[in-house]
């Protein structure tokens, strides 16, 4: 069972990590809980899995998309083959929070996502987690994707602000969103190149901040 200041550490984590995309266009297209990799003893998430991000004007071919979907995160709009936005990314970071929250012996994923689907989030534990965290969490996965949040006004919410005592905690995220966008930028102008391409810098980013890490701890 994960407490629930943990929990929304990692929701504001997740919100910053696709805050960078969505303000630039992009849609990330395939939010998880696989591909946020975990730094700093578990308490610092990263993004990944970029090689369905896309430009939010520029939208692949909706056959293709679905091959390659984990459906147990997939926004309604996506499953019904219907449009989709920004406020689809939501609904997968609202997925996974949901999911954190309903960990536990009797936990059924496919179970859990039927019933996300049909509107009823019975599987939270009322007396592990507050009515303010569900509140958010049934926001984000509000079946009817003009009824979501952005990722901005999720981020400007006080039951989300709340729980910031250090912007700059998050600061390092921000700044890794930068680094993917530009990669993201260039190989959208080099047709040699793929988006997935970005984990490369998502791995040489890793490698360098382990190095300093390590010289940092011979001082």
């Amino acid at each position: 069972i994960i407490n629930e200041q943990t929990i929304w550490n990692f929701l504001i984590q997740m919100l910053y990590a696709v805050y960078t995309l969505h303000m630039n266009g992009i849609i990330h297209n395939n939010i998880k809980l696989s591909n946020f990799y975990m730094f700093n003893n578990n308490t610092t998430l990263k993004l990944g899995g970029y090689k369905l991000c896309e430009y939010a004007t520029h939208k692949n071919a909706m056959k293709n998309l679905a091959s390659s979907l984990n459906y147990f995160y997939a926004s309604p709009e996506l499953i019904n083959n219907t449009s989709y936005d920004y406020n689809s990314d939501i609904f997968s970071i609202g997925v996974c929070v949901y999911e954190m929250c309903c960990m536990n012996d009797d936990y059924n994923q496919l179970e859990m996502y039927l019933n996300i689907l049909q509107g009823k989030l019975t599987h939270i534990n009322s007396t592990m987690y507050s009515k303010e965290l569900f509140d958010i969490i049934t926001m984000m996965l509000n079946i009817k994707k003009h009824q979501r949040p952005n990722v901005w006004e999720l981020l400007q919410m006080k039951a989300i602000t709340k729980h910031i005592s250090d912007i700059n905690t998050y600061i390092d995220a921000l700044s890794y969103g930068k680094g993917y966008l530009d990669c993201i930028n260039i190989n959208n102008n080099n047709n040699s190149a793929s988006l997935n391409d970005v984990n490369v810098y998502v791995e040489n980013f890793n490698k360098k901040r382990s190095k300093c890490s390590s010289s940092n701890s011979h001082q």
